[in-house]
């Protein structure tokens, strides 16, 4: 689905093409210089900035709040079409938590890679779930589970390298939900995961 861009007026000033234009060229170095990871201007630099150059503080607000959701606002890539599955076959266990990452599916414009995580703490709603690959664009796509079992899946851009698939150093972020059912009958009561962080070191291609 793609997103409507239309205009919320006709009128332009032509005057202002290059003024514009260099606002888009910051944005686009401070997204570099961020490596996709910004954070937030504290609250005393939004309201020095507001005073120094006669701008609304709320509109600052907005603005940072925007490039902050930059994974949710950009145009997402869908999956167009299907040309194999790479195995990979990664765990790496951390405490009673295993993640796995068992394959990934080639298409021609992505490569979407499942994480596979499985722990009596993963609670009774949703387990929030980041992947990080260097040099690659990695977005939430489809995901679900159990209390014990969650999967997620990443769209990942551009296409992987079939012989770099079983390489790739992955970080995968985990947090889980803080609802949890009530134990069973003579257990005791589950304790959500923390924010966790695990690291798939892969240093050499699959036999």
């Amino acid at each position: 689905m793609e997103m409507r861009m239309d205009p919320p007026t006709d009128y332009y000033d032509e005057q202002l093409k290059t003024v514009d234009e260099n606002i888009v060229a910051s944005i686009a170095t401070r997204q570099h210089l961020s490596h996709g990871k910004p954070g937030f201007p504290k609250v005393a630099y939004l309201e020095r900035w507001a005073q120094q150059y006669e701008i609304p503080v709320s509109i600052l607000h907005q603005t940072f709040s925007t490039l902050f959701r930059w994974h949710v606002v950009r145009e997402r890539v869908q999956p167009d079409q299907f040309e194999r599955f790479v195995p990979i076959m990664a765990a790496e266990p951390h405490g009673n938590l295993l993640a796995l990452v068992p394959y990934l599916r080639q298409y021609n414009n992505c490569s979407v890679v499942s994480v596979q995580l499985e722990s009596p703490q993963l609670g009774d709603g949703p387990v929030h779930v980041d992947l990080d690959i260097a040099g690659y664009e990695c977005m939430r796509h489809a995901g679900g589970g159990s209390r014990a079992y969650w999967h997620q899946e990443f769209v990942v851009t551009p296409v992987i390298p079939d012989d770099e698939a079983t390489s790739l150093a992955m970080i995968v972020h985990i947090e889980s939900n803080n609802r949890m059912r009530g134990p069973r009958v003579g257990e005791p009561a589950p304790k959500p995961i923390p924010p966790t962080t695990i690291r798939f070191h892969r240093s050499s291609k699959r036999d």
